[in-house]
């Protein structure tokens, strides 16, 4: 007999032993004596056997389902002692996988992804497996919660190198595969997979950590000029999405460790003034990135030595567009003299303006900004204008590799800041709202300034509930950004919102921004030994301005040590959702047998309301208002878990147009569907319906319930409602 016959056969008889003993004892006063006189062993109909025990008053006996030997009396559980122990072990960490594992036509395609998500889904789906691992289970083992492994398999590729490497050793995926180095398992060329061998110029270690998906280029060696300047652009993509806090010091070690040797004769190299624009354009890089750190007297060092190298190099393009840095960053200290003073050296730098349109339009852009500092409305507009008219003209000369791009969505943004100031806010908010529309989601942090003007502006027009709304973009699109000058433009947007803290939907918009300004102020922190000051040319420090109340005084630190000792817990959040015939919403999820609620795991210091909304618009697309808490269940040990806080929240009726725009968004899921309480109850294990008829209670009495592994707790009358009568007098 095969394995799962023989398992089956186990199932059939425990569902039959189950079945017998849950008769009426009475029962043997119906059945003939003479059925009672065959013994068990000598009975060759198993289910007269299973009678005869039951009738006994014998418990049946019933076996492990993994290993077919006899269950213990007080097991009531489907498998044995040493079985359950493999089993937990299993749920902790990933299995060993042959060596052909990884060779399959979708993992080799995952691989080549340089996608860590992807990478994931093909793990789980991978043919050795018996059937597709859950997400649920895969993030137990990562260390993350299901509803982010389940936004890494869907969302950007993860930039973190720290996380990268901790997962690739996890899931022991062999060092030749990958597009990024394990520690003390550097990769050869010959080592790595063809798919890979075409961006071989950005895998400069100090850059992989800011690869992104970029043209396929011709093999380049570390001295090759053009390695440089694809190193350059790969550490400028990831500085568009995550923000120069993450990679400044990666910057700097590529042009101490790679460019330096070469620019100083360490290394002999006779790429001549071309190395000298390469160092030029990565120190004007360290210096926006300084810049994007809080770090400004640190960026005027980077921007002034960039300049001087520009010079050696003898690019005029790379001049002029250095000058444009100088001259945004007199902008942002408020020197508009300086500031135009700067752009119109740029201009006269680079000359022929149609040699490069969009740096010529940038200039213009850097000079409008000073004349709106200085009120001149009309000269301001002047130059915007010409500013849009050269960005429409192309090309006469090749662009220098070493300058960014500015196209209409840059100008818009400099537009709006230009309205703005002007007091046209109509105006700016059509710029901002422009910046919005064309800039995508991969550029999250110029996204986020767009967002945010605007929302400056919608408050400054009286439109707080979109301006809160728009916040609400900005907040969740700019979580892994390490920006400090996004930190700074929320609190500007929270500073103005202030004052009307008395409307609901502001008041909730700041406790929201409030928690996201917590959750993220590490991102924006520059690496010092003294926190928030960064040591400048010998014994000058610039201090990273932060409110009082988000800094940590370091009389603080027993709390922030007693912090990391405390227990955590799991939490969820889980709705009731109804349609107009009073159904239950329920969904099927693909790692489990039964039905449950639409929901799921809160993510790191995530609200539960949020984690609900979250999780039914990542797997149902739907957007309905989060309504009041109906019960929290707190949930015991069971398994490898902890202990854990589900809570379950009213999300109303559904219309019909409600229900037909509902959609399956995730892969966790196979189907959902409306039930009536009467299927639900049968459909939902035992202990999960327990707590939804205790949240249809409270739904119906109004009073929000607390229950312990789905039982109410400390109900009845409270009896702290009335004070005892004190001593007459």
């Amino acid at each position: 007999m095969t394995g799962s016959a023989w398992q089956g056969c186990i199932s059939r008889m425990n569902s039959r032993y189950a079945a017998v003993a849950a008769l009426p004892r009475g029962l043997e006063q119906l059945i003939p004596s003479g059925r009672l006189r065959p013994t068990y062993a000598k009975s060759r109909d198993m289910d007269e056997a299973a009678e005869t025990i039951a009738m006994r008053n014998i418990s049946p006996v019933r076996y492990c389902r993994s290993c077919g030997g006899r269950l213990a009396r007080d097991n009531t559980g489907e498998q044995c002692a040493p079985c359950r122990a493999k089993s937990d072990q299993a749920a902790l960490h990933p299995p060993e996988v042959p060596a052909g594992f990884w060779d399959t036509e979708q993992m080799r395609d995952a691989l080549a992804s340089w996608h860590m998500g992807r990478v994931i889904h093909a793990y789980r789906h991978h043919p050795f497996q018996d059937r597709p691992l859950s997400q649920e289970t895969v993030a137990a083992w990562l260390g993350i919660t299901q509803a982010q492994l389940s936004r890494i398999e869907h969302g950007p590729p993860i930039r973190d190198l720290d996380r990268l490497i901790y997962w690739a050793t996890l899931l022991r995926i062999p060092a030749a595969s990958l597009w990024f180095d394990l520690p003390g398992a550097p990769r050869r060329w010959d080592d790595r997979p063809a798919a890979q061998e075409t961006r071989a110029g950005r895998d400069h270690p100090a850059a992989t950590v800011a690869m992104a998906a970029l043209p396929a280029s011709p093999r380049a060696n570390s001295s090759n000029p053009s390695a440089d300047a694809l190193t350059m652009e790969a550490f400028r993509a990831a500085d568009r999405q995550i923000g120069g806090g993450h990679l400044y010091a990666s910057v700097v070690r590529y042009l101490q460790a790679d460019l330096g040797p070469r620019l100083f004769g360490t290394i002999s190299d006779d790429t001549g003034p071309q190395l000298f624009c390469a160092a030029a354009g990565l120190t004007d890089m360290a210096g926006w990135m300084a810049h994007d750190g809080g770090q400004d007297v640190l960026a005027r060092q980077h921007f002034d030595r960039a300049m001087h190298l520009s010079e050696l190099g003898g690019d005029r393009q790379l001049g002029a567009h250095v000058r444009t840095s100088l001259s945004h960053l007199q902008h942002h200290l408020g020197e508009p003299q300086e500031a135009i003073r700067f752009a119109r050296d740029g201009q006269r730098g680079l000359g022929d303006r149609r040699g490069n349109p969009e740096l010529a339009a940038r200039l213009l852009a850097m000079e409008a900004r000073g004349r709106a500092a200085l009120g001149e409305s009309a000269e301001c507009a002047r130059i915007l204008i010409d500013a849009e008219k050269m960005l429409g003209h192309e090309l006469i000369e090749a662009p220098s590799p070493w300058v960014s791009r500015f196209d209409e969505a840059s100008l818009a943004s400099e537009a709006a800041r230009c309205l703005r100031q002007l007091g046209d806010l109509q105006a700016a908010r059509r710029q901002a709202e422009r910046v919005v529309a064309l800039r995508s989601e991969e550029r999250a942090r110029s996204r986020a300034f767009g967002q945010l003007t605007l929302a400056t502006i919608l408050v400054e027009q009286g439109e707080l509930d979109t301006a809160c709304a728009v916040g609400y973009q900005a907040v969740d699109g700019t979580r892994a950004v390490g920006s400090f000058l996004v930190i700074q433009q929320l609190y500007d947007v929270r500073r103005l919102l202030e004052p009307h803290r008395s409307v609901r939907a502001v008041a909730e918009f700041l406790a929201y921004l409030r928690e996201g300004i917590r959750g993220r102020a590490w991102l924006s922190q520059w690496p010092s030994a003294d926190p928030g000051c960064q040591t400048v040319g010998g014994d000058e420090r610039t201090q990273v301005f932060m409110p009082s109340f988000e800094t940590q005084a370091p009389t603080w630190q027993h709390l922030a040590e007693g912090n990391a000792k405390q227990a955590r817990k799991r939490v969820a959040a889980d709705v009731i959702v109804r349609d107009e015939g009073g159904r239950l919403l329920l969904v099927d999820p693909n790692y489990k047998p039964d039905w449950d609620l639409p929901g799921g795991m809160a993510e790191a210091n995530e609200p539960p309301r949020q984690a609900a909304s979250r999780e039914l618009k990542e797997e149902l697309g739907l957007e309905v208002p989060i309504g009041r808490l109906l019960c929290v269940d707190w949930v015991s040990p069971h398994g490898p878990w902890d202990d854990s806080l589900m809570f379950i929240f009213d999300c109303g009726e559904l219309d019909t147009r409600q229900i037909s725009r509902l959609r399956l968004l995730d892969d966790e899921l196979a189907a959902f569907r409306f039930f009536t309480k009467e299927d639900a109850s049968a459909l939902l294990r035992p202990y999960v319906w327990r707590r939804v008829e205790v949240a249809l209670d409270a739904l119906r009495t109004g009073q929000a319930r607390y229950l312990e592994d789905g039982h109410t707790v400390g109900g009845g009358p409270n009896p702290h409602d009335e004070r005892p009568a004190g001593p007459r007098s």
